[in-house]
């Protein structure tokens, strides 16, 4: 039934959703690079990477504009309007704490702690996962749409929103370790670095949080 509405009386919103997740993608691929050049204390590269981050977050916002600008306010769709308003808001928080975490990665030329950096790259490893699960739910939206928001395919993606619930729990649990092997270290660590690096953890959890928002505002649609 909703697919009819459909297609009877206004475009797909989900195409532009997609879209815009797709530079969201293109942003979470470069954390990992960002934190590689970090390991090397390549500060020149790290700035490098932080400014393509930037660029591409501004891409994303220009496609969240046109989205806004073109949904329409009076017109049926297969989905609500505001649904669609908030999910975008939500995919558009995760690219926002990349570019937070580009930003803070720049603020000072932060040395490793190479006590932590397999805890590190744990987190960063888990935080990226996250957010590349948020976007594959995402790129099933046109799935769901033929299925009308139900059955199998509506299972499917239940169970990689829960997924990514548990994947976001397990990055929590890896931030709590890194934050006490940190604290473990103040004797040997300056406190501003030890500032710095909370503000690190503290960013790349709420990429993570940021990605699991977008698949519990998903799973309140699909309840609908």
């Amino acid at each position: 039934m909703r697919s009819t509405i459909l297609n009877l009386f206004g475009k797909s919103p989900f195409k532009p959703l997609q879209e815009h997740m797709e530079k969201v993608k293109e942003c979470l691929d470069y954390i990992q690079p960002l934190f590689d050049s970090l390991a090397k204390e390549d500060f020149k590269e790290v700035n490098a990477i932080s400014k393509k981050i930037m660029k591409l977050e501004h891409k994303a916002d220009k496609i969240k504009d046109k989205i806004r600008d073109n949904l329409p306010a009076n017109l049926f769709l297969a989905v609500d309007r505001r649904d669609v308003l908030n999910l975008l808001s939500a995919q558009d928080s995760i690219c926002d704490a990349i570019e937070d975490l580009a930003v803070v990665l720049n603020l000072r030329e932060m040395k490793p702690l190479e006590k932590l950096n397999p805890l590190l790259d744990d987190l960063v490893s888990r935080v990226i996962q996250v957010g590349h699960l948020t976007a594959c739910v995402i790129l099933e939206l046109n799935n769901l749409l033929e299925a009308s928001f139900g059955g199998a395919e509506a299972g499917k993606v239940i169970k990689m929103i829960d997924e990514v619930s548990t994947m976001e729990w397990e990055a929590d649990k890896a931030q709590y370790k890194l934050v006490q092997g940190l604290f473990k270290m103040e004797k040997e660590v300056d406190p501003v670095s030890i500032f710095m690096w909370m503000k690190i953890y503290q960013t790349l959890s709420q990429i993570a949080d940021a990605s699991e928002k977008v698949t519990k505002l998903l799973r309140l649609f699909l309840s609908k």
